[in-house]
């Protein structure tokens, strides 16, 4: 079962899935995103071992986009470490956290379009996710800078090792040619309820 959890994971992390990729007029009633994660601003000594540690990875303009995750998250790798992450085309950097059973990763790309291509295929994902993860909120562009678009996501593997539903919540920057998510399993890892990402999202700690 984790062999086939992984995979999946690794899948979406290359392809961002498979399934269609149609922008579609949806009408169901948006979420309250709520504010963007913000970290304690009284970490405990495990957490700021865990900052320094995770800041090692991250460059660019991803110091201050990643900067609320980085205590809570370990096992970070970048591209470039050995069995670190791939980059995709438009990419200059990218790295990839644990957060229990959640995949955390965080990408620079060359440009605000080279980024934005991506989100488009991610806004495909949310009408997907519509069929594969009922409950799933219409995206959010955020009005205050330096916020953009939060969008919740579904895609689904289909091989001999896995044959799963894997969720994830993409967030941008209005001003940097920045993104991030956080993706897991719909069943095994969130027992089919989108509420513990969400507030994952929202308290990264």
């Amino acid at each position: 079962m984790i062999l086939g959890i992984l995979i999946g994971l690794i899948v979406g992390l290359v392809l961002f899935g498979g399934a269609g990729f149609a922008i579609a007029r949806v009408t169901d009633r948006p979420i309250d995103a709520g504010p963007a994660p913000s970290a304690s601003a009284s970490a405990s000594l495990y957490e700021r071992s865990q900052l320094a540690l995770s800041r090692t990875k991250v460059t660019g303009n991803l110091i201050a986009f990643s900067e609320t995750w980085l205590p809570y998250v370990s096992g970070c790798s970048r591209d470039g470490d050995p069995n670190g992450p791939k980059l995709n085309s438009g990419e200059v950097s990218r790295v990839a956290c644990e957060r229990g059973a959640v995949r955390v990763t965080f990408v620079e790309y060359r440009s605000i379009s080279d980024r934005d291509k991506m989100r488009t295929r991610v806004l495909g994902q949310n009408v997907d996710a519509r069929a594969l993860a009922p409950g799933v909120a219409n995206p959010t562009e955020g009005r205050e800078e330096p916020r953009g678009y939060y969008i919740e996501y579904a895609y689904k593997t289909s091989s001999e090792t896995s044959n799963r539903v894997y969720v994830g919540i993409w967030w941008d920057s209005i001003n940097d040619p920045v993104a991030g998510y956080i993706l897991t399993s719909w069943e095994e890892g969130l027992d089919s309820h989108w509420e513990p990402l969400r507030d994952l999202w929202k308290n990264p700690r």
